[in-house]
């Protein structure tokens, strides 16, 4: 079923065993969220959106969220990265922010993970293992599984 609507405005009392944020956690509301690393305020009024969400998931269930961090070589030096030219770093923040979100709202086991380069086939994975550090020089894109120690 699609329900065109904000999560703001989506209203259920259903519960989900996943919620998934897939490139769009930075869009919920991209005025704050692109200054919640700056404005403890900010962050506060992003906290009730998340709370939102944490509150339509299942005690045992899992959130995961994807996004760009918002450091990245390209964006830090004023360009435009070869690897993601559409991304604007400033509207996104780093995976260790957005876990303090969730921290706020209670969750204590998070899982992160720098996504595979998959448009350099093997070769694109293999460097993914080293982390954070390939990623800073190309899309800085990751994952995270968030959910509550039961």
């Amino acid at each position: 079923e699609l329900i065109s609507q904000t999560i703001q405005e989506f209203y259920t009392e259903e519960k989900f065993d996943v919620i998934i944020l897939h490139d769009s956690i930075n869009h919920l509301d991209e005025p704050i969220f692109s200054k919640i690393h700056q404005n403890r305020n900010d962050f506060k009024k992003y906290s009730v959106l998340i709370r939102k969400i944490t509150d339509l998931l299942n005690n045992s269930g899992k959130i995961i969220v994807t996004d760009c961090s918002r450091y990245n070589f390209w964006g830090m030096l004023g360009l435009k990265s070869p690897f993601a030219p559409s991304i604007e770093w400033n509207l996104h923040q780093s995976p260790s922010l957005i876990k303090k979100l969730f921290e706020s709202q209670g969750f204590n086991k998070f899982k992160i993970r720098w996504t595979p380069f998959k448009r350099f086939g093997i070769f694109g994975r293999l460097i993914s293992h080293f982390g954070i550090v390939p990623s800073f020089f190309m899309q800085s894109h990751f994952n995270i599984i968030i959910q509550r120690n039961n």
